[in-house]
């Protein structure tokens, strides 16, 4: 009976252990399938990532898997069944290759986290290459672990930026070169009117060798005998007004005292002009001022020489107003000093010159008039005009372009001269008239030899025809036109033309007589004249 309950018992007891067990195994089962949905989860998770990894998976600190993601090995394009880090490292170039065995004997042997640029074996691919070490909260190891990223667009973007930047470095260095090379001072302000910017020409101004000093004191021109006015002062006014301002100033440069004109130019966008930057320059006029008063002064020395002259001088600019006139020119049109002095235009002055009634009467005054200033703008050369005014003087006007702009008038009272002139014309035609009903033949010859006058009576001499005295012949043609006259033959007119120019040039006022091919006489006269002329006359003896 005892032995019956042992084996009861014991029955028992191995269908516990049997329970148990399989328990146990179903336990440790679920465990595993749920250690392995986790891993997936986590697999997964890994796998999502933007990132393609590779890690070498340890168990009780010895490596027991090396594990490589699918968007590395599709990235690296490694399309066989082997994803080891061999088959990684076979896909970079050597010398990335060889600095991530390094990189990573060193992860291994120490855990210390690395970053590294690396390249695939194209060199077509940028990769920033993450090595670290995961352990648990006790210190276990798990795993080495590197991510791989591609930088290569970032990569190209850097390059291009940094050619960018590189170009305009050489630019700004070229530019740079290019305004210490500019022979004006030139320099930029900030938008607080602080200088940012100074050239070597502003330098060699200041006596100064470092621009660096110069900006960080902002040393300003300084502008002589003007206490409220400076470069700073006129960027301001630019600023505010957006207009370009300028200003003469005289400067102490290396102890000399130059004449300079400063510019400030406003530099901004449209609608910020409140955040303006602003351009100066500085250009030398010293020369252009000694140039300017050295032709202030010759114009000066030339209105004291008009002044002087007797004759009317009136200057006119382009604009028609009156620059300069002279105490002549008062007189001749009887006008006040006051009046002058206002600077009156060229029209105005026509109007009170017709008021008092001294222009020449003209019936459409203002034809007259329109006519007068049009030749303001169309006058290109020298215009003389006789003027016969109402008060019985003659004057004659003489306009010239002016060479700086205008016109240039002067009048001259010619009514005397005119009065000798009419005069003389009176007394040559009382001569003239004279002389043609003389019964002797006369001719005139001035002091070059040409004729100048003959009288019926010696045409009628010596059968000339009058066609050819009219052109002005030489002495030697007219005597010549009386061989058909004085002989038939050549040889006696060679004497007797020989007779005639000797008693020419010895003026003998014994009179001369030659014989005509009709057996009568002819007594000639010879007469030099004191304006160096000759007269002969021709008397038919009977």
């Amino acid at each position: 009976m005892e032995q019956t309950w042992v084996q009861v018992l014991f029955i028992i007891f191995e269908i516990s252990v049997f329970v148990v067990l399989i328990v146990t195994v179903f336990s440790y089962i679920r465990r595993a399938r749920k250690v392995q949905a986790e891993n997936e989860k986590i697999n997964e998770l890994l796998s999502s990532s933007p990132f393609g990894y590779f890690y070498f998976l340890y168990e009780n600190s010895n490596l027991s898997k090396e594990v490589c993601s699918r968007r590395l090995a599709v990235f690296l394009g490694i399309y066989t069944l082997d994803h080891s880090f061999q088959s990684i490292l076979d896909k970079l170039n050597p010398s990335s290759k060889e600095e991530l065995i390094h990189q990573v004997e060193i992860l291994k042997k120490t855990g210390k986290e690395f970053h590294i640029h690396l390249q695939n074996e194209h060199n077509t691919l940028q990769m920033l290459v993450t090595g670290l070490r995961v352990c648990g909260i006790d210190g276990t190891l798990f795993a080495d672990v590197l991510w791989f990223q591609d930088k290569t667009d970032s990569f190209l973007r850097q390059e291009e930026n940094e050619h960018c930047l590189k170009a305009l470095q050489n630019k700004d260095s070229l530019l740079t070169h290019a305004l210490n090379k500019f022979p004006l001072p030139l320099w930029l302000r900030n938008a607080d009117l602080t200088l940012a910017y100074c050239n070597q020409a502003y330098l060699d101004l200041l006596g100064e060798t470092s621009s660096e000093e110069v900006l960080e004191k902002n040393k300003e021109l300084t502008f002589e005998g003007k206490e409220k006015m400076s470069p700073k002062i006129l960027a301001l006014a630019a600023r505010n007004s957006g207009e370009i301002k300028q200003e003469k100033g005289t400067f102490n440069v290396n102890g000399l005292l130059k004449t300079m004109e400063i510019f400030e130019v406003p530099l901004y966008k449209e609608g910020e002009k409140e955040n303006q930057a602003s351009l100066g320059f500085a250009l030398d006029i010293q020369r252009e001022e000694q140039l300017h008063q050295t032709f202030q002064n010759y114009l000066k020395a030339q209105y004291q020489v008009l002044s002087s002259l007797s004759a009317g001088i009136a200057l006119f600019n382009a604009n028609g107003y009156l620059q300069f006139y002279n105490q002549a020119f008062c007189e001749i049109w009887k006008l006040e000093e006051h009046i002058l002095e206002n600077r009156p235009a060229f029209s105005a002055l026509l109007d009170i010159l017709r008021e008092k009634r001294i222009l020449p009467e003209e019936a459409d005054f203002i034809a007259y008039k329109h006519a007068e200033i049009n030749q303001f703008s169309s006058l290109t050369q020298k215009v003389e005009t006789i003027m016969h005014l109402p008060t019985g003087q003659i004057l004659k006007r003489m306009m010239t372009p002016y060479p700086l702009g205008g016109v240039f008038m002067t009048f001259e009272d010619v009514t005397d001269r005119f009065s000798l002139e009419r005069s003389f014309h009176e007394q040559t035609a009382i001569q003239k008239s004279i002389i043609n009903h003389m019964k002797e033949g006369i001719i005139v010859f001035d002091k070059d030899g040409r004729l100048k006058l003959f009288n019926p009576s010696y045409v009628d001499l010596f059968a000339s025809p009058k066609e050819s005295l009219l052109h002005e012949p030489l002495l030697l043609d007219v005597i010549e036109t009386q061989k058909n006259t004085l002989s038939a033959s050549d040889d006696v007119w060679y004497l007797i033309k020989e007779k005639i120019l000797t008693a020419l040039e010895e003026s003998k006022e014994q009179p001369l007589k030659l014989l005509t091919i009709n057996d009568k006489t002819i007594e000639m006269k010879c007469v030099h004249l004191p304006d160096g002329g000759l007269l002969l006359s021709y008397e038919k003896q009977i």
